[in-house]
């Protein structure tokens, strides 16, 4: 019920001081924090009831980085927890749980629903996830590339960095709208700046991965083998491989 209200806050356009949204997306650490302190950070502020330190310790968890033991089953718990707090970004990952079977019973269509009231709701995390589907066709949806593109814009327009990380994938590589390399290297980097929320070790990677199609002047601007070296230092798998084949 408290993520049934957190929505209709959403679309309330009432600006009413007394029913004020429940926290959303995810925990902001503190610039003193290191990497691998943030589950030992997060997680007591989880237990306690913050909604944006259990979505965070649910991707931690996903992840197992930042100092988290891995454990699908645990994750999915954090973000149902997360969900029931009010946070909509809670609710589109326990979607994603849900559809796939990753640390949940599997039931596709429930998972798509969730997705699409998150996004509904304005969620940066569930736009994604629903373009994500429109792009691919899968669930049950159908293959639709140009409004996927919309949802990733939308998604992006939030300042999220998985929104920022979206919109410049299909800005680079065409997907649902003509392809523009440069504004989509700078949603990356964007998304990049927007460390450590989650999407931006894949825009760090992929801005690396990029590099022998920029000029000088663009690798000047990206930088990308510190891009490398970010998306390593956030636990990005590809990345940490990268660096241990000393490319």
């Amino acid at each position: 019920m408290a993520c049934v209200r957190a929505i209709a806050a959403l679309d309330d356009d009432d600006d009413d001081p007394t029913c004020p949204l429940p926290p959303q997306g995810e925990f902001a650490f503190g610039a003193d924090v290191a990497f691998d302190d943030r589950f030992a950070v997060a997680e007591p502020l989880a237990r306690a009831g913050d909604g944006a330190a259990m979505q965070t310790v649910g991707l931690l968890r996903y992840y197992g980085v930042g100092g988290a033991p891995k454990d699908d089953r645990a994750s999915a718990r954090w973000h149902a927890a997360a969900a029931a707090s009010g946070n909509v970004d809670g609710l589109a990952v326990l979607g994603g749980c849900v559809r796939r079977g990753v640390g949940a019973d599997q039931l596709e269509d429930v998972g798509v629903s969730l997705v699409e009231a998150a996004a509904a709701a304005g969620s940066p995390v569930g736009l994604c996830k629903l373009g994500v589907l429109y792009d691919s066709g899968e669930s049950g949806l159908p293959r639709d590339a140009t409004r996927a593109y919309g949802l990733f814009e939308r998604a992006a327009a939030s300042g999220s960095a998985l929104g920022l990380f979206n919109h410049g994938w299909a800005l680079v590589h065409g997907v649902g709208a003509p392809r523009d390399v440069d504004r989509g290297l700078a949603q990356w980097a964007a998304a990049a700046r927007r460390a450590p929320d989650d999407g931006a070790e894949e825009a760090s990677f992929f801005l690396w991965a990029e590099r022998g199609r920029m000029d000088r002047e663009q690798r000047a601007r990206y930088r990308p083998d510190a891009c490398l070296r970010l998306s390593a230092s956030l636990g990005f798998e590809p990345a940490v491989e990268e660096l241990a084949a000393g490319t």
